[in-house]
């Protein structure tokens, strides 16, 4: 049971390994875009423009390697 419970808790691991920057990118861009909203609707929509074409970049490069 204890080398089951182990194999789960390293497979999380690895998986956190491999996504970790992506859940910080996620987050960092979520409270940015949640800042420009509170100044100014519409540029809180040019912002989240621009980070999903960011995203979209990074996802893209991070692939093709």
């Amino acid at each position: 049971m204890k080398i089951l419970l182990r194999k789960f808790i390293d497979h999380i691991v690895l998986i956190l390994k491999k996504c970790i920057d992506a859940i910080l990118l996620l987050l960092g861009m979520a409270f940015i875009n949640i800042g420009v909203f509170l100044v100014n609707i519409p540029a809180g929509f040019i912002s989240i423009g621009i980070c999903f074409v960011l995203l979209a970049f990074i996802v893209a490069k991070k692939y093709a390697a």
